[in-house]
């Protein structure tokens, strides 16, 4: 049964995908030069969370995670992100 639900939107229309509790969601948004990566699980505690995530395009291999949020409480935790212009 879904527990998670994306919906994204370009200008080709609106497309959805579902998530369950053991396999979560994953998204990944892209430009030139980045990645933002969102990925959302749920944990054998009960509650919800969401990473994201910034990948740099420029050979490096850059990745940084930026925040973690625990979508049932409301607690978000930074990250420091270095990602640079």
């Amino acid at each position: 049964m879904a527990h998670f639900r994306a919906v994204i939107q370009g200008n080709r229309g609106e497309a959805s995908r579902l998530g369950t509790k053991r396999s979560g969601v994953y998204a990944r948004l892209q430009t030139w030069g980045h990645d933002l990566i969102l990925s959302m699980r749920h944990r054998e505690n009960g509650d919800d969370w969401v990473s994201i995530e910034i990948v740099r395009h420029d050979g490096a291999g850059f990745a940084e995670e930026v925040l973690d949020v625990n979508l049932t409480t409301g607690k978000a935790y930074a990250r420091k992100a270095t990602v640079a212009a």
